[in-house]
């Protein structure tokens, strides 16, 4: 039998412990810690942009979108940081993967969006959901007709205008 973290594992073979150990790492996790070794390496190669990310890069990112995620929900209306879903409408890619990361780092819980999805169906799953904030990419909130529709019930946060705003004061993120 071996504690792994807060768990036990009872089994005694090396290789089930290795997966044991594995599965109880949480998928941000995961990967951050592959870029702590593999940093120089590519970690995402953007489809519409054929824009190569390294992990230092994907790392640096994230980080800096969760502290602003964590940020916006602390000193939101609904101030909190107990795990939130928090929505996610950006077009397959690099900001879609950095997102859905930065959101996990953050505490938090996120929901897919399909970008082609007409506002209502967006509207409805947002509502089904209680989610309250919208990480949104620029060219999605380019639409000036969603954004009005989305803006109305819900906290907009552009993925890229968070990416590209002065670092804030870091913040401790939570352990999760």
């Amino acid at each position: 039998m071996t504690l792994l973290g807060n768990t036990v594992c009872t089994t005694d073979s090396m290789q089930d412990q290795e997966i044991f150990a594995a599965a109880a790492t949480t998928l941000h996790q995961a990967v951050l810690d592959q870029a702590a070794t593999q940093t120089s390496q590519i970690a995402i190669i953007d489809g519409a942009t054929e824009l190569k990310h390294d992990y230092a890069t994907l790392a640096r990112d994230t980080e800096r979108l969760a502290q602003a995620v964590w940020g916006a929900v602390k000193l939101g209306p609904a101030a909190g940081h107990a795990g939130k879903l928090i929505a996610v409408l950006c077009e397959k890619g690099y900001c879609q993967v950095l997102s859905t990361l930065a959101v996990m780092q953050a505490g938090h819980a996120y929901l897919p969006l399909n970008v082609d999805w007409p506002t209502a169906r967006l509207l409805d799953v947002m509502a089904e959901g209680g989610v309250e904030y919208l990480l949104i990419s620029r060219q999605s909130a380019a639409n000036q007709t969603l954004f009005a529709s989305l803006s109305g019930s819900h906290r907009l946060l552009v993925i890229e205008d968070l990416l590209e705003a002065p670092a804030a004061e870091s913040m401790t993120l939570p352990l999760v």
